[in-house]
């Protein structure tokens, strides 16, 4: 089957796993990816002492153990499960969903795996009495299992923090072109949303895909791929997170273009307090990160750090809702590749009062430029201590990366003699005279040999008169 970039038109109906296949798909046992932190094992005792947690379906507490809690009014019972190659594969959702759906207990679940230990986890892991789900360091399958699982719908939304941690998804091919071949009507409520109304924490941090099996039809995929933007702006269900506050999306080098319109066309946030997309390799703010108040207007920290972004340019003031009450946002836009700053860009950021920028950290360029000398004399006579500029003191300290003369440099430690323009205009006056030197040769030679230059117009026309 031959990968092209047409692949990435499916994001809109499966989230991000097209859009990684493009770029990286892979075979299923190579080692799950750590970047995402260090994380400390739970020592779950595995041995067997003869009576069995009657809470857990039959064997699991060879890799599952209760949590001892010193709060007895604690409203969940916590267990921790870890995953070896000798448990896995054992952790199977579906099995523990099916086997704690009659139980007058609340569930938090802490599964961590070692060795690429294999779980099986359908997307957004939807079961009654579990209020948190923590996963880290697994190979999941099933993540396609719920999508036509129509007794999901009669499930009560009880899940409030859904956490995945360096998780790779093995997809089967097959499953991934029969949920292609399905229209946005037949897939449910339930396996596209989750638990969309009682969910406060969803951390999908460093999550990655691999690939197993071929599709027969690669034409017939490509094609249903695209048919799939369309289908998916008209899906019947919107996912209205009421509680959400947390929204991570973070460690994900292979996001579509697409990705902020999935995020906002099909979703709503009314309550979301933190955005993180950091360490995406995103070029580019979004639209609709620029005029956040429209899609997330309790928005209070958006972190887009250590993404390429070139560019932060905003609108001046707010949009459709400016009369609204909204919090003050912090965006995060450090260590990305910002190298150009101007009078301009900084007015217009510091003139929005729900916004205040962080842009510490960036490839700041201090060429002599219009731009440049403008900023430094900007910063010489603003009034830093002033209520409108106080907050944006922090600009001063900014650094300059290059030209390698003024590296490290402070801002407000350079003047417009520091920039070296005369220096930036040698190249110039060196091209230039040179020009002129040869110019002027050639003016003399004309001047000096010009009665000996032969002309044989001239010459035909004197033998002309003389006959």
């Amino acid at each position: 089957m031959i990968i092209t970039p047409s692949l990435y038109v499916c994001l809109y109906t499966i989230g991000s796993i097209c859009a990684y296949f493009v770029e990286n798909a892979r075979i299923p046992n190579q080692s799950v990816s750590k970047e995402g932190g260090n994380f400390s094992m739970f020592g779950v005792d595995k041995r067997m002492d003869g009576n069995r947690d009657l809470n857990l379906p039959p064997t699991w507490e060879q890799f599952c153990s209760k949590e001892d809690t010193t709060n007895p009014a604690a409203a969940f019972s916590s267990y921790r499960c870890l995953i070896d190659s000798s448990s896995s594969g054992k952790w199977n959702f579906s099995e523990l969903r099916n086997y704690i759906s009659t139980k007058r207990i609340k569930y938090a679940f802490y599964v961590n795996c070692k060795n690429n230990a294999q779980i099986s986890l359908p997307y957004n892991g939807k079961s009654r009495n579990i209020v948190k789900l923590h996963v880290r360091d697994c190979l999941a399958t099933d993540y396609f299992a719920d999508n036509q699982n129509s007794d999901l719908n009669q499930v009560p939304d009880e899940l409030e923090e859904y956490v995945l941690i360096n998780v790779q998804y093995v997809i089967s091919l097959e499953a991934l072109n029969k949920t292609l071949h399905s229209t946005p009507e037949n897939l449910l409520k339930s396996a596209k949303c989750g638990d969309d109304e009682t969910l406060k924490v969803r951390i999908e941090r460093n999550e990655s895909y691999s690939f197993t099996g071929q599709v027969r039809n690669a034409s017939s995929f490509w094609s249903i791929a695209s048919k799939s933007i369309i289908e998916e702006r008209i899906y019947p269900h919107k996912c209205i997170y009421e509680n959400l506050y947390l929204l991570e999306e973070s460690l994900s080098p292979y996001k579509s273009r697409y990705f902020a319109e999935v995020l906002t066309e099909q979703n709503v946030f009314p309550e979301l307090r933190i955005l993180n997309i950091s360490h995406c390799d995103i070029y580019y703010i979004p639209e609709q990160f620029k005029t956040w108040e429209i899609y997330f207007p309790k928005l209070e920290y958006l972190d887009m750090s250590n993404n390429r972004i070139q560019d932060i340019m905003f609108p001046e003031g707010t949009r459709a809702v400016s009369n609204l009450s909204i919090p003050l946002l912090t965006f995060d836009v450090t260590h990305n590749d910002i190298s150009k700053l101007s009078v301009r860009i900084l007015e217009r950021i510091i003139q929005s009062k729900h916004l205040f920028v962080k842009i510490e950290h960036n490839p700041l360029n201090c060429s002599c430029t219009d731009d440049m000398k403008e900023l430094l004399k900007y910063i010489r006579n603003t009034d830093w201590n002033s209520a409108k500029y106080s907050r944006y003191r922090y600009v001063r300290d900014l650094q300059c990366h290059s030209p390698d003369r003024v590296r490290g440099r402070r801002l407000k430690d350079l003047s417009s003699s520091d920039l070296n323009c005369d220096h930036d205009l040698v190249p110039i006056i060196v091209v230039l005279s040179v020009l002129i030197c040869f110019l002027s040769l050639g003016i003399i030679l004309i001047l000096r040999f010009r009665p000996t230059i032969h002309n044989p117009c001239v010459d035909h026309s004197t033998k002309t008169n003389s006959k």
